[in-house]
């Protein structure tokens, strides 16, 4: 801007493509008005039951998990914006030849990999026998 006064400006776009699990076996989310092929069996079971906690007619069986790259589901385990714009600002003033005064603003974003690092397998469990022995080989 002058001799002695350095403005620097600047912009910087982030984007962070999403976590993915290779096979897609990841929950992505919940549907609340998912309704799961047992809803029928349970409200028939709820009304044979007589149960008074809930009239029969409010007794509604709904919601489910989605799945990452399951029915047309995004294969990433997490949305990403995609207008991180992040504003950089820098002055530099020239007191004499050996002394300068610097400053600066910035706006940082955080990553969202690094607060989201799990993978969610509710609903790909799958049972393993175990058959404990002792050390001489008996079972126990």
């Amino acid at each position: 801007m002058t001799p002695k006064l350095t403005l620097n400006l600047g912009l910087r776009w982030e984007f962070e493509s999403p976590l993915k699990e290779c096979y897609n076996r990841s929950v992505e989310g919940f549907d609340p008005n998912y309704v799961p092929p047992f809803a029928a069996g349970a409200q028939a079971a709820y009304i044979a039951n007589n149960i008074a906690a809930v009239p029969a007619s409010q007794f509604i069986v709904k919601g489910g998990l989605t799945f990452a790259g399951v029915n047309g589901n995004p294969s990433g385990l997490y949305h990403t914006p995609k207008n991180n714009l992040l504003p950089r600002v820098g002055l530099a003033y020239s007191l004499n030849n050996s002394t300068a005064l610097r400053a600066g603003f910035s706006i940082y974003q955080g990553f969202l990999g690094e607060r989201r690092g799990d993978v969610i397998q509710t609903g790909y469990g799958q049972q393993t026998p175990f058959t404990p022995f002792a050390a001489d080989g008996v079972t126990i």
